[in-house]
């Protein structure tokens, strides 16, 4: 391009051939000019502003004027887009105007069928047709054939495709959208113990204001001002609203405490139980050695408290008796809290609920070794029985423990360890509560599936016992009591089978036979008289389910229960109704004739007085019906009814 032509049409002879011999110095070409900015004719040395805008105005439109020369000419779609952008305020894009032939854009916009020539489907010709059409609105998309194939769907979709299914299955577009959700916000540990202090504060200054308001209401109440007490209640039930956001934000977060503890302690017991192979081949001894160790030990109010406690061992040798086991035997041991002499068994193990320790207690170096092993964590299981670990404590004596933990140590109301009380007061105040009873009572959500051994898990947090009793045959139910160290409670589940044996069981036994059923069945009119007839049977002979399947074929017995009684239940309330109306109509005739009748009175209790005084008021209730005449006569003289 001729800069002296281009500048000496826009400034004068000196100051024209000065900026065309500034671009020529510079290598400025005609591809250049839609980039050209403020800051570079500054640094080429233009600095006047108002030949700066003259510049890039007439740059402007020698590169729309370029463009329209070049939208002539026929190009192939590899150099299809051109886009140039504005360095002006605005920063407004330039697009060319460019023709394509039909043929050549059919082809590149193709999304089946390319490289191969088969037989497409209708839903690949239908994308096809569809990629056609949005490359004809927009045929940048040819290079972008991601978003073709995209926007293709969507608008085969949009316009009403019929798909074999009879709608989409994507998850990207149509009914079956999904949007995903992000990720929860990991927090450290010290930002979760931050944010509980904060929620802490936030709970307490809002307890606060609730009792404030609280008073002010009571005083708008006393002083007969109802509108600025029901705006104080409103401001209440806003605070108290906002009191459980705080609340329910503090036991999520606590419970993620809980979570990381566990996860931290866990890995630290498998990092201590793993021993190095030259250990587990050989048994080294070390002699006259001093040390100390720390001892878990678990409290029996369900929580997990570290006591780090120095024992000095003097004599210690470290053998492996298995894989995966480490048996540590100390021969001679000093402490003030700790035994003479122990020996210590530990398992390596992938999380702390399969973590179990025990420790053994030796008399003496060269006694046989009688050891005591401590059960698991929560309960031990011996003959099916499961018991708790808490033994020192009575149930009465863990309400209050618990109580006091719960007032001690909880920052809110903790539903669990109201849980467990009300428990513990049941148990109490029963003897024996079948197991399912009390978890589905107090801890199982309204639709949540019992599993029993949740259930045990969970209720042997208190100091109880759950040992089994066999009901029928094959057929066994977990029973909750108190523990007591002096109960044999094998023998009580025993005991509890023999008396369940020994009363007289005659519901099993069926009252009539299958074909007898049927042939009843048969001469029923209706399906309704022939669920009437299976529900009589199987109630009169008090069957289970499984029972009236065997015998009878009866495969939905409780489905049949359920429907009958919610049918003698309606006709039971339409007889009521019923006799109702019918007593009103029986009042509404005798008032017609002059006999008013209390209705607070009882229609069994005015029976039984007329018949107890029936004999003694004969003539009394012969004058009353002569008066009644009299007095319906006097009203209708004429004779009419």
């Amino acid at each position: 391009m001729d800069w002296k032509i281009f500048f000496l049409a826009l400034f004068d002879g000196d100051i024209g051939n000065a900026y065309a011999k500034i671009f020529e110095e510079n290598r400025i070409k005609q591809e250049h000019l839609p980039h050209l900015t403020k800051e570079w004719l500054r640094e080429m040395g233009i600095s006047a502003i108002g030949d700066i805008m003259t510049i890039l105005t007439s740059a402007k439109k020698a590169v729309i004027a370029w463009l329209k020369l070049q939208s002539t000419i026929k190009i192939t779609p590899s150099r299809l887009y051109a886009k140039f952008e504005d360095s002006q305020e605005n920063a407004n894009a330039l697009k060319a105007n460019v023709s394509v032939e039909r043929e050549v854009l059919e082809q590149e916009s193709r999304i089946y069928g390319r490289s191969q020539s088969r037989p497409l489907s209708k839903y690949e010709d239908t994308i096809n047709a569809c990629a056609l059409i949005c490359c004809e609105q927009d045929a940048t998309l040819l290079k972008n054939r991601n978003r073709l194939f995209k926007l293709a769907k969507e608008k085969a979709d949009s316009e009403g495709y019929q798909y074999k299914k009879r709608k989409s299955r994507s998850k990207v577009f149509g009914d079956g959208k999904e949007t995903k959700n992000p990720k929860r916000l990991k927090l450290v540990t010290e930002e979760r113990q931050k944010r509980q202090s904060q929620l802490a504060e936030d709970i307490k200054s809002s307890t606060d204001t609730m009792k404030l308001l609280e008073l002010q209401r009571e005083k708008f109440v006393n002083a007969e001002k109802y509108l600025q007490a029901a705006e104080m209640v409103t401001q209440i039930s806003e605070c108290r609203t906002k009191l459980r956001g705080f609340q329910a934000e503090l036991t999520k977060l606590q419970k993620a405490d809980g979570h990381s503890k566990k996860y931290h302690k866990g890995k630290r017991a498998i990092s201590s139980s793993k021993v190095s192979p030259l250990t587990r081949a050989t048994t080294r001894t070390s002699s006259s050695t001093s040390t100390e160790f720390e001892s878990d030990v678990f409290i029996q109010d369900g929580l997990h408290e570290r006591i780090e406690e120095p024992i000095e061992i003097e004599s210690a040798s470290i053998s492996v008796a298995r894989k995966g086991e480490m048996r540590l035997d100390m021969f001679s041991v000093s402490s003030s809290n700790a035994s003479p002499v122990a020996s210590v068994d530990s398992k390596s193990s992938h999380s702390t609920s399969e973590l179990e320790s025990g420790i053994n207690i030796q008399k003496g170096l060269h006694e046989s070794e009688d050891c005591i092993e401590v059960p698991p964590l929560l309960s031990r299981r011996k003959n099916g029985l499961y018991c708790s670990l808490i033994t020192d404590l009575s149930l009465n004596e863990f309400m209050i423990a618990r109580n006091c933990h719960w007032e001690k140590n909880h920052l809110v109301s903790c539903i669990e360890c109201g849980r467990l009380i009300s428990a513990a007061k049941q148990i109490n105040d029963s003897g024996i509560v079948p197991l399912k009873t009390l978890l589905t009572s107090h801890f199982l959500a309204p639709n949540a599936k019992y599993k029993s051994d949740k259930a045990i898990r969970r209720i042997l947090q208190l100091p109880v016992v759950i040992f089994p009793v066999e009901i029928q045959r094959g057929q066994k139910k977990l029973l909750v009591t108190e523990q007591h160290t002096t109960v044999n409670y094998e023998k009580v589940g025993d005991f509890l089978k023999t008396l369940l044996e020994s009363k007289p069981n005659t519901a099993q036994i069926p009252s009539i036979s299958k074909e007898t059923l049927k042939v009843i069945c048969d001469l029923a009119s209706s399906e309704k008289d022939k669920r009437l007839i299976k529900y009589a049977v199987c109630q009169s002979s008090n069957i289970s389910a499984e029972t009236a399947k065997k015998t009878y074929g009866i495969s939905d017995l409780k489905y049949l229960k359920d429907n009958v009684e919610d049918v003698i239940e309606q006709a039971l309330e339409i007889r009521k109704a019923v006799d109702l109306l019918s007593n009103v109509k029986e009042a509404c005739i005798l008032e017609e004739l002059g006999v008013h009748i209390d209705p607070n009175t009882d229609s069994d209790e005015s029976e039984s007085t007329e018949g107890e005084t029936s004999e003694s008021n004969d003539n009394d209730s012969c004058d009353d019906m002569e008066s009644v005449k009299d007095r319906q006569v006097s009203n209708n003289p004429t004779g009419r009814s």
